[in-house]
C-alpha cells in the first residue's frame, strides 16, 4: 500500500474509539469499517463510524447548532461549553500552529466566530482572536493561554491528539 502512514492511521483509529466511549450508551452497534470510491481521486478511502440512536436529546442538540441545516454558535455557547467540550473540539477541528493552538471555524459566521471567541475568552481568562487560514477564518489561541489550555483540556484529549496542544 504506497503512501499509507500506518502510525497515523492507528492514531485515527485509538482516537475514534476513544470518541465512540463516550457515546456508546447511545449507539446500537459497534464501529464499523466503511470504503468509499472517490471517483475524483480514483481512490477507496477506509473510514471508522458509528451511528447513535434517534433520541429526542440529540435532536434537542441538533437544534441548537443548526438554523435551517447552517452549522451555527448558539447564542448561550457560555453556558454550554466546557473543558470537556472544548477538549472534543480540539480533537475533531483543532491543529497546533507554530506557537499556538487554532481551531476551524470556517463553518460558522463571522459574528458566530466572534460570539465563540468572547465565551472562550470569558469563560476561560483566553486571549484568543480570529486568523485567516488560507482564506478562511479560524480561531487562535496563542501562545500566552497555552499552559492554561492544556491544563483545562489535556485530561480529556486522547493521547494520540495531546500534539495538537503542543504536548
Amino acid at each position: 500500500m504506497q503512501g499509507l502512514d500506518l502510525n497515523k492511521v492507528i492514531k485515527e483509529q485509538s482516537s475514534f474509539f476513544y470518541l465512540h466511549k463516550y457515546f456508546s450508551t447511545f449507539c446500537k452497534n459497534s464501529p464499523k469499517l466503511r470504503e468509499r470510491f472517490d471517483k475524483r481521486t480514483n481512490k477507496i478511502y477506509k473510514t471508522w463510524h458509528f451511528s447513535t440512536l434517534s433520541l429526542p436529546l440529540f435532536t434537542e442538540f441538533y437544534n441548537l447548532f443548526y438554523k435551517n441545516k447552517k452549522k451555527i454558535v448558539p447564542i448561550n455557547i457560555i453556558d454550554l461549553i466546557d473543558p470537556v467540550s472544548l477538549a472534543f473540539f480540539i480533537m475533531c477541528d483543532g491543529y497546533k500552529t507554530k506557537t499556538g493552538v487554532a481551531l476551524a471555524t470556517n463553518a460558522f459566521s463571522n459574528s458566530d466566530n466572534e460570539l465563540l471567541i468572547k465565551a472562550l475568552n470569558k469563560k476561560f481568562e483566553f486571549n484568543s482572536w480570529i486568523i485567516d487560514d488560507h482564506g478562511l477564518p479560524s480561531i487562535y489561541i496563542p501562545k500566552s493561554n497555552l499552559i492554561s489550555l492544556q491544563n483545562l483540556v489535556s485530561p480529556y484529549i486522547h493521547f494520540t491528539l495531546l500534539y495538537k496542544i503542543h504536548l
